[in-house]
């Protein structure tokens, strides 16, 4: 599999590959209707392909996970 290069830079970037709702709910741990109703509210970006297929960047995937605040980050 070949790099991205940055044209600007002309240094290697790393692909940001293209997942299916099956992969990232395996990400999440949670099931494809989950992935499906994020999907739906707008919450994650999705990508049509063709007539069925769908497919999520994993950098959007990811962008979606955030720590919850505990009382010490209040401190």
């Amino acid at each position: 599999m070949s790099k991205a290069r940055d044209r600007n830079s002309g240094s290697e970037l790393e692909p940001d590959p293209l997942l299916t709702k099956q992969e990232i709910a395996e990400l999440y741990g949670t099931t494809d209707r989950f992935v499906e109703k994020l999907i739906a509210s707008g919450e994650l970006p999705a990508y049509k392909l063709g007539g069925k297929l769908v497919r999520i960047r994993r950098s959007d995937a990811l962008a979606l996970l955030r720590p919850i605040p505990t009382v010490r980050d209040a401190l």
